[in-house]
């Protein structure tokens, strides 16, 4: 089985991307997996496909090869033990097993955990007959994935300009649309929302953390989301080349492509996306932005953009595709 693992922080541009992978023919975008116990299953937000995660037949007949039937009460305990090896403050832990540090209980938990997302990707694959799998999890999450028995993963690691982040942090965004919930008497939910420096500290962890990633997966590549942008396919299909998966890309021009209907967990609104979806840079942070915010993630977090190309004044303009 082979997964593609989108790493890296939260609004760097992973749905797009995941998107845009998930339309290749023997592709399949499962999201954020990472999030479907708590979001789907407790939660029962909307699957890609628009309509409420419970009421999905492609995760019902996923969860149904994988788990027979599932009891609250077992999906309860699975949330207790993804919660008990895969949070961020787990990172640490994660680092030291793979340093064959003894961690008897924290091993104990983690093969059983191990062993219920097999079951749940080996379904997955079983159920929409895929080649490869793309999940954006980001996180802890993508260390499990690296250590699972009989799973190739490659890992995307997405950079976006930490000001930009931090400026799309701040603003308020809703889950799902307000159109959709209204077919299914659902209420509003936001996602959470975080000042210039605690999403400063939340990109260094995450982009550290998908460094970190870099010795357990079978390919690992950085892919700044700014060049992305600039050349959407040429970018892709040289990701896609280097792992050994040239298929045609859903493109009908250099800045369009066409998106399949997704079953993607969790993400923003672009999974509810189908169809021409033009591909255009967010460049608003830029002006709308406080001077004052972004010297202040620039202070924070300077030191590792610069590693990665970024200048304290205008974003990068180059198209650079680094493959490692």
């Amino acid at each position: 089985m082979k997964i593609v693992f989108i790493a890296g922080a939260g609004r760097s541009g992973s749905t797009l991307i995941e998107q845009i992978l998930g339309s290749l023919e023997g592709f399949f975008c499962v999201g954020e997996l990472d999030y479907i116990w708590q979001r789907g299953l407790c939660e029962n937000r909307l699957c890609g496909c628009g309509k409420p995660f419970l009421d999905c037949p492609t995760w019902q007949a996923i969860l149904e090869t994988a788990f027979g039937q599932l009891h609250p009460e077992t999906v309860q305990s699975f949330l207790t033990l993804r919660n008990s090896v895969a949070r961020l403050r787990h990172w640490p832990l994660h680092r030291l097993r793979r340093l064959n540090v003894s961690l008897p209980r924290f091993r104990r938990r983690l093969d059983v955990y191990t062993q219920i997302l097999r079951q749940l990707y080996r379904a997955i694959q079983h159920v929409t007959q895929a080649d490869v799998l793309v999940d954006s999890s980001k996180r802890v999450h993508g260390h499990i994935l690296a250590s699972m028995p009989g799973v190739e993963v490659a890992v995307i690691h997405l950079v976006r300009d930490s000001r930009a982040v931090a400026f799309s942090w701040a603003r308020e965004k809703v889950y799902e649309r307000q159109d959709q919930l209204e077919q299914f008497g659902g209420s509003t939910t936001y996602m959470p929302q975080f000042g210039p420096l605690r999403s400063s500290q939340h990109w260094l962890l995450d982009n550290i953390g998908a460094e970190s990633l870099r010795p357990a997966a079978r390919y690992w590549y950085r892919l700044r989301y700014e060049d992305f942008i600039l050349q959407p396919y040429e970018t892709l299909r040289e990701v896609l080349r280097d792992m050994h998966e040239e298929r045609p890309l859903p493109f009908v021009s250099a800045r369009t492509c066409v998106l399949k209907p997704s079953h993607s967990i969790s993400g923003n609104c672009v999974r509810f996306e189908s169809g021409p979806v033009r591909i255009t840079a967010d460049e608003e942070w830029q002006n709308a932005m406080p001077a004052s915010h972004q010297a202040l993630v620039w202070g924070v977090t300077g030191w590792l953009l610069k590693r990665y190309g970024y200048t304290p004044g205008q974003p990068v303009g180059k198209p650079v595709h680094e493959s490692v």
